[in-house]
């Protein structure tokens, strides 16, 4: 992280909402996927509409391919997992391809709230693929444990992760 990132990430965390705002203008010309993580903390420990709504903007504009694998770390963090759906909302509204991370979205559709299995659909149903099998696979190893763990429990999920499963299907067929 360059000296000038971390004074920007550092001027994130100021009281001042303007400057705030300022700062994450100023990341989406000179920031890098180094900026992303800070950005999800502020997210989640702020509470100006105003400054969340920038972020939000921000992380739905992600271009740098690099970003991919941050975006997920973050995802995958717990701390995270009050904003995790909002977070997956701007993964499917970017332009970045997520196809390598196929299971990931599966796990948290899982694992997550009917919601996030919503926001995973939406990914999964936009990923360009190809896919490998070893992403497949995952994936079925985890809609196999959901199905003997977790059906049953909320008919909107389980609908939502059998829409999943067929799609995975798919997938695997065009292998």
């Amino acid at each position: 992280m360059s000296s000038k990132i971390k004074q920007l990430v550092s001027d994130l965390f100021q009281k001042d909402e303007k400057k705030v705002i300022k700062t994450i203008v100023l990341l989406e010309g000179d920031g890098d996927a180094s900026v992303i993580r800070p950005l999800c903390e502020l997210y989640l420990e702020n509470k100006s509409e105003k400054i969340n709504g920038k972020i939000v903007e921000f992380l739905s504009k992600l271009s740098d391919s690099s970003a991919t694998k941050e975006m997920i770390e973050v995802i995958r963090d717990e701390k995270f997992e009050k904003v995790r759906q909002d977070l997956l909302n701007t993964m499917w509204q970017s332009k970045l391809d997520y196809t390598p991370f196929l299971a990931d979205f599966v796990a948290i559709a899982c694992d997550g709230s009917f919601l996030e299995a919503f926001e995973c659909m939406t990914i999964i149903d936009n990923l360009e693929g190809p896919f490998e099998e070893s992403q497949t696979l995952e994936s079925q190893l985890y809609l196999k444990e959901y199905l003997e763990t977790e059906k049953g429990k909320d008919k909107q999920r389980d609908q939502m992760v059998s829409d999943i499963a067929v799609l995975i299907k798919d997938f695997d067929r065009s292998i």
